[in-house]
């Protein structure tokens, strides 16, 4: 079995499968995938019959479930573990696939069942490890704007929509798909009404960790007919033969340091010896009168990162398993050192943002960095939660919905610009309720990276602080846009890459033309033209088409 190399893979709900079983085998050959995520199988004793596949399922009383991950017998290594729900909802596999670890999830999540990703959270905490990749229909719209054709409020996926944003914070996801589609609109299912009324839904997920999304090469949702009211999402994973090999904690760092890491009791004085850029134990003190981080923050950090524990290709060298293993004995050492940064910028260490590269825009930070750096980005994200409104189904003909996303993912943000947004967002007159104090603008400063010439400020993949960064940005432009026509009534929907706004249409034109102008790294455009690829091409591109670099910079005017 050879290693490394490119895996294709296809998460599907086929809607059922006795009745059809020819018809889900030739979809499966047609698309010359390695592996296989399946949902609503309803039986699943017939895939025993695809020879050349490994096929792991659920057994389930309930007609209307089922979940099955298939993975061709040429590179699966037979020895895995397999975590299963009873009532056919989801499946766990963690197996070896090229030589390289991977924790593979298929779901079926039902509607308006809120708990079961709750369940599936605990399984994952206890079993990823390496590669962690969850597809499934998880039966809600992430963004009702573009991610439904229709404009009425569905309940159903409303209930669910604030369970599954909870699920993806838990693990850092990515809804991958719409990291390389920022602003089209294409849908995975399609009600059975007549063409011109069907109600269609991008309902099927590819969720992967930040950390390693560098693998993910191409996500797409099928546009072939198939034999199901579901489209297969389509991916591509490339790791090289370096990257499939299994780590071992000892690889890089030298005997003394490996008898550190190794070392359980006591555990704090020897991290703190050896992680000697921290002045000394004496020196991480708590300041009273800021809001301390506190241990639950730090558990819940530490358990966010479901990525590679092994892994040692960090600038410090010290892996994920160092942290988990011995995080009761640290956390005392972790809270005092978060808390210390955040009562004084100047206690960041210099070399504190040091990150390996490991493609063109993703970077990999040590762990210390990626906790302190999760609890910032879990508090701006509640803060921007709250001046989020929800999803309103308004048709009113004057009123149109604007999309803000960005044009080029990642980006470099000139620190003018991102230090005039934070300061905005931290005035109490100007923002309510304001970011809080401890987030003074010189930790974003010494946090973040550096461009080469230190103008701009590097919002890398890879980084906990990047999403969230990035949509504040947005969330700054649409509402200075609101503000200079003075259009108070306007609010703001915040999601994942991008945001809406909806407000009256002459309006609308004159942003269109005033961002064009001002901020030509965003892309603007109405709700109503994102339409599917191959609805209309010649009219899907009424985009602020401006040429820029393949990280695009950020500045003003």
């Amino acid at each position: 079995m050879s290693s490394g190399g490119k895996l294709c893979f296809m998460s599907w709900n086929s809607n059922g499968l006795k009745s059809k079983k020819e018809d889900v085998r030739n979809e499966i050959e047609k698309q010359q995938c390695h592996v296989v995520f399946l949902q609503e199988t309803h039986s699943n004793e017939v895939l025993e019959e695809l020879e050349d596949w490994k096929s792991i399922y659920t057994t389930q009383t309930s007609p209307n479930t089922g979940v099955a991950i298939l993975i061709r017998k040429d590179i699966f290594d037979e020895s895995c573990t397999v975590e299963k729900d009873n009532k056919g909802c989801y499946i766990v596999v963690k197996c070896t696939l090229n030589g390289q670890l991977f924790t593979l999830v298929s779901l079926y999540n039902p509607p308006a069942n809120t708990r079961l990703l709750m369940k599936l959270r605990n399984v994952i905490e206890k079993n990823a490890d390496g590669i962690l990749l969850i597809g499934g229909d998880f039966n809600t719209a992430l963004n009702p704007y573009i991610d439904r054709n229709s404009e009425t409020k569905n309940k159903q996926h409303l209930s669910l929509n604030p369970v599954v944003e909870v699920f993806m914070t838990s693990f850092q996801l990515v809804d991958v798909w719409r990291r390389f589609h920022p602003s089209e609109c294409e849908f995975t299912y399609k009600s059975s009404k007549s063409p011109g009324k069907a109600v269609k839904s991008r309902l099927d997920y590819l969720f992967v960790p930040e950390e390693s999304m560098h693998y993910i090469k191409t996500c797409e949702i099928s546009k072939e007919e198939c034999y199901s009211d579901h489209q297969p999402v389509l991916f591509e994973i490339w790791m090289s033969k370096e990257e499939s090999k299994k780590p071992e904690i000892c690889l890089y760092i030298t005997e003394e340091e490996n008898k550190i890491l190794s070392s359980v009791y006591p555990v704090t004085d020897k991290w703190l010896r050896y992680k000697s850029i921290y002045q000394t134990k004496r020196d991480l003190t708590k300041n009273p009168h800021t809001p301390a981080v506190m241990e639950e923050e730090i558990v819940n950090a530490i358990k966010s990162l479901a990525v590679n524990q092994k892994q040692v290709d960090r600038p410090d060298r010290i892996p994920l398993s160092y942290y988990v293993n011995n995080l009761y004995n640290l956390i005392p050492d972790l809270c005092a050192f978060c808390n210390n940064i955040l009562q004084r910028s100047e206690n960041i260490p210099e070399s504190f943002n040091e990150a390996v590269k490991v493609s063109e825009t993703h970077y990999r930070f040590n762990v210390d960095y990626l906790i302190l750096a999760t609890v910032m980005a879990r508090r701006l994200h509640d803060h921007l939660d709250s001046h989020s409104v929800e999803y309103t189904d308004d048709r009113k003909k004057e009123n149109k919905a604007l999309l803000f996303t960005f044009k080029e993912q990642p980006i470099k943000v000139s620190w003018f610009v991102l230090r005039k947004f934070l300061a905005k967002e931290m005035d109490k007159d100007k923002t309510n309720p304001p970011i809080p104090d401890t987030y003074l603008i010189d930790i974003f400063y010494r946090v973040l990276k550096n461009s080469s010439r230190g103008k701009y400020k590097l919002l890398c993949w890879g980084c906990p602080l990047t999403p969230v960064l990035m949509t504040l940005c947005l969330k700054c432009i649409a509402n200075e846009m609101i503000e200079m026509f003075e259009n108070k009534t306007s609010k703001i929907f915040i999601s994942r890459e991008n945001v809406v706004v909806r407000l009256p249409l002459d309006f609308a034109k004159k942003i269109l033309k005033n961002l064009k102008e001002k901020y030509i790294f965003v892309e603007c455009k109405l709700v109503d033209e994102c339409k599917p690829i191959d609805a209309n091409p010649s009219e899907k591109n009424h985009l602020l088409n401006c040429p820029i670099p393949h990280i695009a910079q950020v500045t003003e005017g």
